[in-house]
């Protein structure tokens, strides 16, 4: 996939376009990495790697609304149902961060811990949902939810080290705006309690729903 560097902003967030070649003078086939919103629908939101900002020709999509490039969770292509596990995203470096003013650090911190704690909220809806209201009905429900609160508790944990590494940069500088810093950890920590907790509740259901199945097919073998 090659290398990316800051190229302006799109929708609230930074968009990254792929290095030039050595020695090219421009680019025949020019890569971005981009976000985009939901003012087309939630099937259009997330992280998009294409060949020009909103444009029709898309390469891969992470579905999430984080306040930089996800990691993980990237669908490559666009249409495929399962996210690719062999596909990261690693940045490169935290330099740029470190020049950051205070209260720009600051938004930044913000703007990661709602993404999260949303993203968060919506896999416990969904578990609690599928897990509770349709597992008769949809067997595979267990592993729906799993798979949803896997994704989520990543994106929590990534969220903590983004807060934990700025705000450590803010306490160093004696920034009155570390002040904030312990109220956004107590929010990330709470959300995972409740994620982990949900994920432990939906492994459990998975499992007593293995053993129905197990039960249930010995009973058809003896008679």
């Amino acid at each position: 996939l090659g290398e990316y560097e800051h190229h302006g902003q799109n929708h609230g967030r930074r968009v990254f376009r792929k290095r030039r070649p050595p020695g090219a003078e421009f680019d025949e086939d020019p890569v971005y990495l981009f976000y985009w919103d939901e003012r087309d629908g939630r099937d259009a939101a997330g992280w998009w790697l294409g060949n020009r900002i909103g444009g029709v020709e898309r390469y891969a999509w992470a579905a999430l609304d984080s306040f930089m490039p996800p990691t993980r969770f990237w669908r490559m292509p666009c249409t495929e149902a399962a996210v690719r596990q062999d596909l990261w995203l690693v940045p490169t470096g935290h330099g740029e961060e470190v020049q950051m003013e205070d209260h720009d650090r600051l938004a930044a911190v913000n703007a990661i811990v709602d993404s999260a704690e949303s993203e968060a909220f919506r896999a416990l809806e969904l578990s609690q949902s599928v897990v509770s209201d349709h597992i008769d009905q949809v067997p595979e429900a267990p592993h729906v939810a799993i798979t949803e609160l896997q994704e989520k508790t990543k994106i929590v944990e990534d969220a903590m080290n983004f807060l934990r590494r700025h705000g450590q940069i803010l306490r160093r500088a004696n920034s009155s705006c570390c002040q904030e810093i312990p109220l956004l950890e107590e929010r990330l920590q709470v959300v995972l309690e409740s994620v982990q907790k949900e994920l432990s509740t939906a492994t459990w259901k998975l499992e007593d729903v293995n053993r129905k199945d197990s039960t249930s097919q010995q009973a058809q073998t003896a008679g």
